[in-house]
């Protein structure tokens, strides 16, 4: 798990009095349950302040205090939560939370926050009980069971984050209390991030966002350097994809043994490379297990991309690993080769859960090829899915053009490629093909070979 990002948590004070926790969501803004910086008709206290222990993050750093002030038209009686606007900029080293949508039953949850409890930070952990729990006000809310029990002093919590997988689901609201104003059972509820989001972003358009802006790359200006011939349209499909020009994110390459899907996909990664995209490839030879699968993109990707899922052990990687990817600002490009010889357990992994949880993940361009692909009219994933079937190249034009790319300086001639493309047999795959302009080329390299004197 990433360390706990106390730097970006603010113990809220109201009229001079510890009332909550709220955390940073943009550079200036600050969310909280709104009961902690109002009163029950909705009157703001008068004076909020906000403290940020940044040394507990970072040691050494000093405490930093500004005030706030509730934007108008950003809090919500119904849904517990307020959005505050800083007096002054936060300190650099807190940055906001990232936001997460993903809050399925039962997955773990940590939500650290500043309850009297411990009031210098405390961090309760637990499990998501529910969903759509009903709350007094008619409406529902995320209920959560704490790992801790009753008896723990949880007033000052509230408005603190509740995390999954590093993100920011929802915001405590709600503890159920014994008449000492303990918890009963470790019974909590939250209000939903996503109801947050919605309700904010109708009045302030793109103000809270899941997803960061993604930075695709340019198209390469230099001459195209495809290998495989008359694969124009499968480049060009793919050349869009990674440059944030189309909504499909999904290029399948389906074809016969030998028709060059792996040549292709090859030269496509390696255009992706030029354009400095991070890129990760799963060869299914052999039926790799997941372990092998997550250390492809592990390795592939590179330093930095999957940090939580780096750190992370057994099933909760894979989980992590799209969180991490759902956090990236800039494209990347993960394939699988031989889709057809791959287990079951990627395949159930990649069709039930990766591939339709991709629009939650903007940056991400996934590359599949094999004589089998996933099928696309998958109603999760299909509408980003685009299928290119690799048929035989019979155009000696593309071959020759081919030839020109492949051996600059060679004597072969259109001629020659006409000729060889008009014996082969009429299924002949671009390996046949490709193999036999290889034979002639290096024939001709023995023809005009300076022969030594003796």
């Amino acid at each position: 798990m990433r360390k706990t990002p106390w730097a970006s948590i603010a113990k809220i004070e109201a009229d001079g009095v510890h009332s909550g926790t709220g955390f940073l969501v943009t550079g200036h803004h600050v969310l909280t349950a709104r009961h902690v910086v109002a009163d029950e008709t909705g009157r703001p206290f008068s004076r909020i302040r906000l403290r940020f222990f940044v040394g507990a993050e970072y040691e050494g750093e000093p405490e930093f205090e500004t005030s706030a002030t509730i934007v108008d038209g950003f809090s919500s009686a119904k849904d517990d939560f307020a959005l505050l606007l800083c007096g002054s900029s936060p300190p650099p080293l807190s940055q906001p939370l990232l936001l997460g949508e993903r809050c399925g039953q039962f997955l773990g949850c940590v939500s650290p926050g500043f309850a009297i409890q411990d009031p210098a930070g405390f961090t309760a952990s637990g499990k998501i009980s529910s969903l759509n729990e009903p709350v007094e006000n008619g409406g529902t809310a995320i209920g959560l069971q704490f790992d801790f029990g009753s008896g723990v002093l949880m007033k000052g919590h509230s408005g603190a984050p509740v995390l999954i997988y590093g993100r920011v689901v929802g915001l405590l609201r709600t503890a159920f209390l014994d008449e000492k104003k303990r918890t009963m059972g470790g019974m909590v509820q939250a209000t939903s991030i996503a109801r947050v989001v919605d309700y904010c972003n109708q009045r302030s358009p793109d103000l809270l966002a899941f997803h960061s802006p993604i930075t695709w790359p340019r198209p390469a200006s230099t001459q195209d350097t495809r290998i495989l011939a008359d694969r124009r349209g499968e480049f060009e499909i793919f050349e869009r994809m990674i440059t944030g020009q189309c909504r499909e994110r999904i290029l399948l390459l389906k074809g016969a043994s030998d028709c060059g899907k792996t040549v292709l996909a090859d030269e496509l990664m390696e255009y992706a490379r030029r354009l400095g995209l991070p890129v990760a490839k799963a060869d299914c030879k052999g039926c790799p297990s997941m372990d092998f699968i997550f250390r492809c993109f592990l390795f592939g990707l590179g330093r930095g991309v999957l940090p939580v899922a780096a750190a992370e052990a057994g099933d909760s990687r894979f989980f992590s690993m799209m969180d991490d990817l759902t956090a990236l600002e800039h494209a990347a490009v993960i394939a699988f080769d031989t889709w057809q010889v791959s287990s079951q357990d990627v395949r159930d992994w990649m069709e039930k859960v990766f591939l339709p949880n991709l629009w939650r993940m903007p940056g991400v361009v996934v590359l599949i090829g094999g004589q089998e692909v996933p099928d696309r009219r998958a109603p999760a994933w299909g509408d980003l899915a685009v299928l290119r079937p690799l048929e035989p190249i019979r155009s000696a034009e593309d071959w020759f053009e081919y030839c020109l790319r492949r051996w600059p300086s060679s004597t072969i001639v259109k001629q020659h490629v006409e000729a060889i493309t008009l014996t082969a047999s009429a299924n002949a795959t671009p390996g046949v093909i490709a193999a036999a302009l290889e034979t002639l080329h290096g024939g001709l390299q023995l023809r005009v070979a300076p022969v030594s004197s003796p």
